[in-house]
């Protein structure tokens, strides 16, 4: 869909998965000049490509994830319906780190002082993003979660949602909830939703969240949340609606807090993917991709 998308706006035609598709005579992987030490910091979709170029370049690559699993945010994204081919590009990354030889260190959260005792040649930060919580928007109390917490089926929602967003992220989720049952409404304060979307990517998922009957509120903005009562507004009328469970899907910030302690301690520092900034999974891998064979 990103093809397409691409392509009718008149731009350089690029891949999700493949960042050498259509950059094939600039992006050329070379053999690395002189091997090198390379800690990369989580194994999202960011970190595992440029674990995996790094490595094919011959380099010794160390990945390094906090939680028990690679994989990070392809595996929350492959979790609404119709995105389970995330899976594929999930097992394609892990075999080709594997292939190469990247060595890696589950449940491992690293630090400035392991950094140093590792004593690599080059550091890759691939540590993500943080979720925000709109300053806009008074909580008092009440059953308030993230979209990550959802989809990764840490915590289990109510019977009645309002995700308080529209993007992709907050639709997808809609989608879900929704597909396992749940009745969900989707409260946006711009005047469309998934406005972040290729357009036929976008159509299609409008299509079936409105199928599954999401209740759909644009250009509503929400003040306060006090237990499971949510004021809004919408065209300056003050609406009041419940819901067992809130989900806050207004986006997120670069998680820089590593980065920031290790500047000045090793000779090479690198931030790719949304821990540089917060992005989709086209950027992680074209960022992943460019690090890994620039080291």
């Amino acid at each position: 869909m990103i093809c397409i998308d691409e392509a009718l706006k008149s731009n350089h035609i690029k891949c999700t998965v493949n960042a050498q598709a259509g950059f094939e005579e600039d992006r050329k992987i070379n053999p690395a000049n002189r091997t090198k030490k390379i800690l990369v910091v989580g194994g999202g979709p960011a970190g595992l490509e440029a674990a995996r170029v790094a490595a094919l370049r011959g380099h010794r690559v160390f990945l390094y994830e906090k939680n028990s699993r690679l994989g990070g945010q392809l595996l929350l994204a492959a979790k609404p319906p119709h995105k389970e081919e995330i899976w594929c590009l999930i097992d394609y990354l892990l075999a080709q780190i594997k292939r190469y030889g990247v060595t890696i260190r589950l449940g491992c959260k690293i630090t400035a002082d392991l950094v140093r005792k590792e004593n690599p040649d080059a550091v890759i930060l691939a540590t993500g993003a943080l979720p925000v919580m709109p300053a806009e928007i008074t909580i008092e109390e009440g059953n308030v979660l993230f979209p990550g917490d959802i989809l990764s089926e840490t915590i289990e929602a109510g019977q009645t949602v309002v995700i308080i967003g529209g993007g992709l992220v907050g639709i997808e989720t809609a989608e879900f909830l929704a597909t396992n049952e749940r009745q969900v409404s989707v409260i946006e304060i711009m005047d469309r939703i998934c406005a972040d979307m290729p357009i036929f990517a976008r159509d299609d998922l409008i299509r079936r969240v409105r199928k599954l009957r999401v209740n759909i509120l644009t250009e509503t903005k929400v003040d306060k949340i006090i237990k499971n009562t949510i004021s809004l507004r919408k065209n300056g009328q003050q609406q009041i609606i419940q819901a067992d469970t809130v989900i806050i899907a207004t986006g997120s910030k670069a998680n820089r807090k590593l980065s920031e302690e290790l500047e000045g301690i090793v000779p090479e520092l690198y931030s790719v993917g949304d821990c540089q900034k917060p992005r989709k999974i086209l950027e992680a891998i074209h960022e992943g991709f460019r690090v890994g064979n620039e080291v």
